[in-house]
């Protein structure tokens, strides 16, 4: 006969055993884990939207909202979507707090909150915190290292540098606008659709005395004689995008596309080299991409947030200022997304409506 005590511990060295797999986890970790990994699947693809923030809610009701894991990234979405609210800082609040475990992960989100909302006292303390519990979250946020940096009274190089390339990148924070309204009677937006394609429109782009254009671009020869030669400002996705390197010297100001740049998470390397070569380089107001995710549902892409951002600062744009812009060639798979290359349409944008709002920025017309 085996004692009970006996049976046990046999027990649970076969448990140890067992493939994790094997061992069936509680039905509501199961049922949040479904709704966790919808809400991923569905930001992953750009859809933000009510259905993707209830799925994130969802996981978290289901687990009692003790799994910090689902907290840390259901707030995130928020902010990536809304940016810095009232009740966003109050969810963090109440999330870190209901936790039976220090949250590492939550506490330093919460720190890049506070420190955005201009809470620098709070944010410095939470900031403490979370690096006392080794959390490993601060290393790519520009804005949270330089408050950092200029908060310590002996900050290493790596919060120094921090705080360097944040000074450095606010130098040229008004040189979009200022550039824009300056030429807003000879400004010129090419944008990367074939719908220029044999239009022989080259010569008449190259007029106009600001011209911008975006991420990969082509003037070379044969695209230069609908599409022109000429470049003032560069608009191009941040780094670990697949956009190419170019000469920075070339242009009057380099826009680097997304949605809260400094406080977001982001890799740096590139932006420092194009400062310490003498570029000057900017990035968009967060309203602009706040505005227009309300009203897509999902991410603008990086012609539509420049247009947008024009829109908001001269009002409609002259149609006969927009050059290579289309929106229904991303709609059908058959297209290619730019003249120059045979890449396919992305799927993370909402063209359609993309295409709506573009006709709402632009003087009307034909």
């Amino acid at each position: 006969m085996y004692s009970a005590s006996r049976v046990s511990k046999q027990f649970f060295k076969t448990m140890k055993k067992l493939p994790i797999r094997l061992i069936k986890r509680p039905a509501a970790i199961d049922k949040a884990e479904k709704f966790f990994e919808k809400a991923q699947s569905r930001r992953r693809v750009g859809k933000f939207d009510h259905m993707t923030e209830e799925l994130y809610y969802k996981a978290i009701k289901a687990t009692s909202g003790k799994n910090p894991r689902y907290w840390e990234f259901y707030l995130k979405y928020l902010w990536d979507t809304k940016g810095v609210t009232h009740q966003l800082l109050k969810q963090y609040a109440h999330a870190i707090k209901i936790q039976k475990q220090p949250a590492p992960g939550l506490m330093a989100r919460y720190t890049l909150i506070l420190n955005e909302a201009g809470n620098t006292d709070l944010a410095f303390k939470y900031y403490k915190k979370a690096k006392n519990l080794k959390a490993k979250l601060f290393n790519e946020y520009l804005a949270i290292n330089a408050m950092a940096a200029k908060t310590y009274e002996n900050p290493g190089k790596d919060l120094v540098a921090k705080k360097w390339l944040l000074d450095e990148l606010k130098k040229h924070e008004s040189t979009f606008r200022k550039l824009v309204e300056k030429n807003k009677d000879s400004l010129c937006i090419v944008g990367n659709s074939a719908s220029e394609l044999n239009s022989g429109n080259g010569a008449k782009i190259d007029r106009h005395k600001l011209i911008i254009r975006f991420n990969n671009f082509n003037v070379e020869a044969p695209y230069d004689k609908d599409y022109g030669e000429k470049t003032n400002i560069w608009v191009r996705s941040a780094e670990g995008s697949p956009v190419q390197d170019r000469d920075t010297s070339a242009f009057d100001l380099v826009m680097i596309s997304g949605g809260n740049f400094i406080h977001a998470d982001r890799r740096w390397k590139m932006i420092n080299e194009y400062i310490k070569n003498g570029a000057a380089l900017s990035f968009f107001p967060n309203s602009s991409w706040y505005e227009l995710v309300a009203k897509l549902e999902a991410p603008p892409s990086a012609g539509l947030l420049t247009l947008y951002s024009i829109y908001k600062l001269i009002g409609p744009i002259p149609r006969s200022s927009v050059f290579g812009f289309s929106f229904v060639d991303q709609l059908d798979a058959a297209h290619k997304a730019h003249y120059f290359d045979d890449a396919k349409p992305g799927n993370r944008h909402n063209w359609q409506k993309e295409r709506e709002i573009f006709e709402s920025l632009l003087e009307p017309g034909e």
